[in-house]
């Protein structure tokens, strides 16, 4: 604590200073103590938490339950010992506060009717009613952490039961203290699951002082962002340019602003585009947030969890089996900053369900899994070979009234023969699912296959690679990612994120790209 200008004063009376010096040097002091105070009060006004997700492989699939004679309950309290496992490690080897477990965690996605899901509904309590989410209430109380997972939710509506894709957040107290929705139901989803409200007050929960957000998997591309999202960020466009990106570092002021979110997800890869790790980690950037996202190991498919800090969107700790090479569950631990929350009274959900009535389900789209579909597609395509013949090769790009620029630089002696890269223009409605629009420099497997068919490896060295827009996107916010050899992320100093524009600085190390990309999303309430 800083001592009162009082205290500061002694001193200087004893030495018998002229009373026209004292009081030139006590506006100093007092602004001194001031600026002090002003500091300690910043300090106690962040916390660091220590938090842990898990890349979580199912012990028990409900796919395989009738080959194993398992019932739903049996399937679930498989998989729910071994997330106590986990959470087990997460406290005891790393003193976690929470710990992440991902999207249909208990049993595994793929339910083929509403009636097989049903076996798999509880209620969202710790209670005999509810065996396997009992079974992990009483483990938080045990360990003294708090525990995020994925349920299938059985709530009573006006016109009959409903089935929801919650989320729910157990307490140390061995209770559930939030639960969460799923409001963007996911193809085959549609026709089985109720959509959570629009407005769900009660999805977040304190832990630690911390306020904890909540969300699952595919409402991760259905959120709102205004331009400038912040004070602080508003403030930080005045700086200078060179500036701007050392202030939005600082760990003080990004913690201030950052908001905590609890991410479960069952993520469908498609690589080089839209990977799980590279758009968590484009989506912690984009709002300023600390992500804990937690998602399955099941495959190379779905794999992709981590830890992302704030507003530079720093990837703490990720993980993405690319080639699925991984052998069981991942955890991942990293300390994170946030702003102090006062303890508030906690809102409590209801415990029976929204109306149901006029809320039809909808039948999944025809789509093929996993591709990228877009209106409009234009894609400049270029070897790795063309690309090395030396200097910087620049592409262009266009669709729709969008124009892609991209400048990209590969170690001669790196390009490997065969691989095809380009830079793709689209712009439209993306599957089917929501107004986007993207300049994307990528890894292509073949010739006119960039968007359809997946890869993964990108073997030639770039020693640098830029993607912008000529002019400025439509959009109203961007997922600015990239991605390197096998989905690898890229250390933050090596990335220059603007709203229009992302660069790669590869020089010291150069390595391989399978995609920079510049995703623009449309606010739901956008009228564009």
């Amino acid at each position: 604590p800083s001592p009162p200008s009082s205290a500061l004063l002694r001193p200087l009376l004893r030495l018998r200073l002229p009373s026209l010096s004292l009081l030139l040097l006590l506006p100093l002091l007092l602004l001194s103590s001031a600026s002090a105070a002003a500091e300690d009060a910043d300090e106690a006004a962040v916390v660091t938490y220590t938090a842990a997700v898990v890349d979580f492989r199912l012990a028990a699939d409900r796919a395989h339950a009738p080959a194993r004679n398992f019932t739903a309950l049996e399937v679930m309290m498989e998989n729910a010992r071994e997330m106590a496992a986990l959470a087990r490690r997460a406290a005891e080897e790393h003193a976690c506060d929470l710990v992440v477990f991902p999207e249909y965690g208990l049993m595994g996605p793929g339910f083929i009717s509403r009636a097989e899901l049903a076996t798999y509904a509880m209620r969202p309590e710790c209670s005999d009613a509810s065996p396997a989410l009992l079974f992990l209430c009483r483990l938080a109380g045990k360990l003294d952490i708090h525990i995020v997972l994925h349920i299938v939710e059985e709530a009573d509506g006006v016109d009959g039961i409903g089935i929801f894709s919650a989320q729910v957040a157990v307490s140390p107290a061995s209770k559930v203290v939030a639960r969460y929705r799923k409001k963007h139901l996911y193809q085959e989803e549609q026709g089985l699951f109720d959509p959570g409200a629009a407005s769900q007050p009660a999805a977040s929960f304190l832990a630690k002082g911390v306020r904890f957000h909540m969300l699952i998997c595919f409402d991760l591309m259905f959120n709102t962002k205004k331009r400038e999202e912040s004070e602080f960020e508003a403030e930080a466009e005045k700086l200078p340019q060179e500036s701007v990106r050392d202030a939005v570092k600082d760990v003080k002021n990004a913690a201030k602003i950052a908001k905590n979110v609890v991410y479960s997800t069952w993520w469908v890869n498609f690589a080089p585009l839209l990977t799980a790790t590279e758009t968590q980690q484009a989506w912690a950037r984009a709002f300023g947030a600390n992500l804990l996202a937690a998602g399955s190991n099941a495959s190379p498919m779905n794999s992709g969890s981590g830890i992302y800090s704030g507003r530079m969107g720093e990837a703490l700790r990720w993980f993405y089996d690319a080639d699925g090479r991984a052998n069981g569950s991942a955890l991942l631990v990293a300390n994170v900053s946030s702003a102090r929350e006062e303890e508030a009274p906690q809102t409590p959900f209801p415990a029976a369900g929204l109306p149901l009535r006029g809320r039809e389900r909808k039948s999944p789209p025809a789509l093929a899994l996993g591709a990228h579909h877009f209106d409009v597609v234009n894609a400049t395509e270029i070897s790795a070979l063309e690309l090395a013949t030396g200097g910087v090769a620049l592409l262009t790009a266009s669709a729709d009234g969008l124009q892609c620029r991209a400048s990209v630089a590969v170690l001669r002696e790196s390009a490997v023969a065969g691989e095809l890269y380009a830079l793709v223009a689209a712009k439209g409605s993306y599957n089917g699912y929501f107004p986007a629009e993207m300049c994307a420099f990528m890894r292509c497997k073949a010739a006119n296959e960039c968007l359809t068919e997946p890869v993964v490896r990108s073997e030639s060295k770039f020693l640098n690679a830029s993607v912008s827009v000529g002019g400025a996107f439509e959009s109203d916010y961007v997922l600015a990612m990239a991605a390197g050899d096998q989905g690898a992320l890229f250390r933050e100093e090596a990335l220059d994120v603007n709203e229009d524009s992302i660069a790669l600085r590869l020089d010291r190390h150069p390595a391989g790209v399978t995609d920079l990309t510049l995703f623009g999303m449309f606010n739901q309430d956008s009228q564009r």
